[in-house]
Order: C-alpha cells, then structure tokens, then sequence
C-alpha cells in the first residue's frame, strides 16, 4: 500500500469518526442547559463595547460593595514587612465573619479553641514575621 493511500484512509477514518459523534450529539433527546453563552451575535462590535463600557461603573460598583461588605479594607501595614515590589503586607484578620459567629464556639477545624480571641491570637501569633 502506498504511503498517499495509508493517508487517504486514515484521513477518512478520522472524519467518519468525527461525523458518527456529530450525528450522536445532535440526536440526543435531552439537552441539558449550559452556563455557556450562545454564539448568535446581533449588534456589532461597537455596539457592543459601547454597552459594556456604559454598564462598566456600574459592575465595578457592584464589585466594591461586595468586597467591603466581605472584607476589611483598611490600610493596616504589617511593621517591616513587605511583599515583592514593596507592597506592604497587611496585618489582622482581614475577613469580615458571619453575624453571631462569635457566640458560636468551639473554633478550628478540630475544636481546640474556645473563643473567637483564641483564634485570632493563634493566627497573628503563626503570622508574625521571624
């Protein structure tokens, strides 16, 4: 056999193979829903960004507020410690904890500490430079 035909029929039995998947997806009677977006376009490109740039504040808005909300955001510097590029590192506890939670011992994975103070100090005690 010739090396053109060895191509010719390895060429075909990829695209039957190919073609028997395609006809297998298509017959599937239940199509689950996807998180992807359909590709259907129906305004240009320009429309396009100029509707997300508009929408833009507005996310980053939305954004923000979820971070204060879930975060401390203050610029509490970490004494002589910084990240590369100088960024200084931020000290304590930068998570805002759920409502009550403090009134809900015992704390850690494993239950070892009593109090929300003895978290705390654990982990600025494991945290400290040196």
């Amino acid at each position: 056999m010739t090396k053109s035909k060895r191509n010719l029929g390895a060429g075909l039995t990829l695209v039957s193979g190919a073609l028997i998947a395609a006809l297998a997806i298509a017959a599937e009677p239940n199509l689950q829903p996807t998180s992807y977006m359909p590709v259907d376009i129906k305004e240009s490109f320009a429309s396009t960004m100029a509707r997300m740039k508009a929408g833009k504040p507005a996310v980053e808005a939305r954004q923000k507020a979820l971070l204060e909300k879930r975060y401390d955001l203050s610029n509490r510097p970490a004494a002589g410690v910084t990240m590369s590029r100088g960024k200084p590192v931020q000290e304590g506890v930068r998570t805002r904890l759920p409502r009550g939670i403090k009134d809900s011992p015992p704390d850690l994975h494993d239950g070892r500490l009593l109090t929300l103070d003895d978290t705390v100090e654990v982990f600025n005690l494991s945290s400290k430079p040196g």
